[in-house]
Parts: C-alpha cells; structure tokens; sequence
C-alpha cells in the first residue's frame, strides 16, 4: 500500500514538473528583453521612438526617445576598464521638424561607465543589480553625436543616452543571445524566475511525499537537471561549463537536497561577456535634447 502510494505520489509529481517545465519553455523571458528578435542582422531596423516638438527658437527630442546604432567598440567584461570610450554608429536620420540634425552613419561617442564582473549563483540572488543574473555586465554612456570621418560641414551635439533598458541587441553575438537589462546594463539574456518556480514546483513536490522526500527531492531534481542543464546551473550554460546531460542530473540532484541550493548556489559562477562590433541596439536619450530652430546637420555649428 506504500508503495503504491508513493508510486501515485511520485508520477503526480513527475507531470507536475514536467508541467513546470513546460511552463517554462514558454514563459516569458521578456521580463529582460521585451523585443527579442531572431535571425540575420537588418540593413534598416526602423526601431525609432521619437518624441519630439518644436517650440519658437528650439527643437526638443525629448528624453525616453529610442534610436538604433550599430556598436564599433567590441566589449569585453574581462579586459573592459571604466572610462574606455565607446563609439557607435548611427542607423536612422534623427529628424525634428521636418530637419535631419543628425544623419544616419554619425558617431555616437561615450565611454565604459560600469563594469560588472561574474558573481556566484547565490550572491546574484542577493544583490539588486542585475538581480538573478550571476554573469558579467557592462553599461556604456553616449555623451556624444557628430560627424564621421572627414566632411565639409562637420557637427557636434551633446546628448545624454544610455542602451535602451528591457531591448535586444541584434546580430552576431558571443555564444549567448544579449540584451539591455531593466538597469540599462548589456548582459546575457537570462530570466532565472522560470527555473526559480520549476525548484518551488519541486520543493513542494518531494515534500508531499513525506518520509520519502530525502528521495523524491533529489530524483525530481537531477531529472529536472537532466531535461535543462539550466535549472541545475541556474545560469546560462556557457561553453566552460562543458556541461552535459549526465553533469546537470548530478548537479540537479545535489540542488535537490535539503539546503543543497546553497551548494549549488556557491559552486555555481557566471561568466565574462563578449559584445562583438557590428551588434545592433537602441539607445535612449535620458535627458532631454534641445536644438536650435535654426541648425540642420548641414550647418557647421557645435551644439
């Protein structure tokens, strides 16, 4: 009668985390980039999100307006140093008014303003920057939009713009999609509240089971491990993880013991990131821009 009743238990408890996993594959991961978006690098992106308006004597571009640029610069959270500059190339005409003041193809020039390194999977949990998230992150400031290379009637308007928080970064990439996180930081995109709800589903799966739990914690667990390295990471798998089906059962497994998530959670450490040029992204203005009525991108005039 035991058996059979952990039996029943048991298989109650495979389909509830299957479900979770299930549920997982499709939940949404746009809590970290709500625009995620797939395949070959676009010639025209069109993703601006101008907000503007003229008033006698100036033009405003107002901030939260959102831009595409093609990165020059390529990133490297190892070998970064804060302050590096960063240039990025325009993708789309900044027009106001029916005037271009910045055409596409113009630098945007900044600088490295926060470095993030790899922290271990538990540390992440308890820390508000990139919450959850153990890899490494970079943030970048553009302060800058000017003419490219040599030109008759050169340009230089100051702006104050950041990578657009919660957006993709598209093109050829390291290894692991990147986005802009909610704090404006490029990291690898990686929501862990999926993988988070699939170790609840479990906890309170092998705990229905009573005196049998110290069994059914650890065998749910490496299965769950198993189905999606992942879980049992709860990280990204990068390439020196060398992580195989067989490895994420046993790390799995030890996560399902009592109070085996802080084993895991200190063994487990995210990696480096690496963000080649060529990567498309948006940026957003924080501050508002204002132009003189008067200016065009033609006119050699410094703003």
């Amino acid at each position: 009668m035991v058996a059979r009743k952990l039996l029943q238990i048991s298989f109650l408890a495979s389909c509830l985390l299957l479900g979770a996993l299930s549920a997982a594959g499709f939940a949404s991961t746009g809590a970290a980039c709500e625009r995620s978006l797939r395949g070959p690098i676009s010639l025209s992106p069109r993703y601006l999100k101008l907000d503007d308006e003229v008033t006698p004597g100036s033009m405003v571009l107002k901030s939260g307006s959102i831009f595409p640029v093609s990165l020059l610069t390529p990133l490297d959270s190892k070998t970064a140093h804060m302050g590096d500059k960063v240039q990025a190339m325009l993708l789309e005409d900044i027009v106001i008014g029916g005037k271009n003041i910045a055409p596409k193809g113009s630098h945007l020039t900044g600088w490295v303003n926060l470095i993030q390194g790899p922290r271990n999977v538990l540390e992440s949990k308890f820390t508000p920057t990139n919450w959850s998230n153990a890899n490494g992150a970079i943030s970048i400031h553009f302060a800058s939009i000017e003419s490219a290379g040599t030109t008759k009637h050169p340009f230089h308007i100051s702006i104050d713009a950041q990578p657009a928080p919660g957006t993709p970064l598209r093109g050829v990439q390291h290894e692991h999609e990147l986005c802009v996180h909610r704090d404006g930081c490029i990291s690898v995109r990686w929501s862990g509240f999926k993988y988070t709800a699939t170790g609840v589903a479990i906890s309170a799966a092998s705990w229905a089971t009573g005196p049998f739990k110290l069994i059914t914690g650890p065998v749910l667990s490496g299965t769950a491990g198993a189905i999606k390295p992942e879980y049992a990471l709860d990280k990204p798998v990068l390439k020196e993880d060398a992580m195989t089906r067989t490895k994420g059962g046993l790390v799995g497994a030890v996560k399902g013991l009592p109070g085996g998530f802080i084993i895991t959670g200190v063994a487990n450490r995210g990696g480096y990131i690496k963000v080649p040029s060529g990567v498309q992204l948006e940026v957003q203005l924080i501050s508002d821009l204002v132009v003189p009525t008067k200016y065009a991108a033609k006119d050699a005039i410094n703003i």
